[in-house]
């Protein structure tokens, strides 16, 4: 897994820590939705920064073991309150359903087949000082 962080000044300000895709069979007995066949991807970050942490927007490149891009998932959202040095759970999950054009007939493959790589890449951080960090232009 390739991973970029967000920095000041070569510091760093949020940290990607993991990111892990699953795949799961269409079932209708499912408590919740997703019931179609999917596939989930879960990403953990980790606040570095001295102020609480409160929603990240990042994109996420998906490529197969020959190194193709597969799959680009642009501008994720995630609201969320991490305090410096806290992560995320694995309670938030991103997912892409079998369906006509679904990014889902792309990966789907190398997700079951543990092939896939994931590159995220963090391009905001907003704090609860009011402080925004944008990583295209630091």
């Amino acid at each position: 897994m390739a991973k970029t962080n967000i920095s000041i000044d070569n510091e760093h300000v949020v940290r990607v820590v993991g990111c892990n895709f699953e795949w799961y069979a269409k079932d209708y007995s499912r408590d919740d939705k997703p019931y179609g066949a999917h596939v989930r991807a879960y990403f953990k970050f980790r606040n570095d920064f001295s102020d609480r942490l409160l929603g990240l927007v990042f994109d996420v490149n998906m490529y197969d073991s020959f190194g193709d891009l597969l799959y680009s998932a642009k501008n994720l959202k995630y609201q969320l309150s991490l305090n410096n040095g806290e992560e995320t759970g694995d309670d938030q999950f991103w997912y892409w359903e079998e369906g006509y054009n679904s990014p889902y007939n792309l990966i789907w493959d190398s997700v079951k087949n543990g092939t896939i790589r994931g590159e995220i890449i963090i391009k905001k951080a907003a704090f609860d000082d009011g402080k925004t960090i944008d990583h295209e232009t630091n």
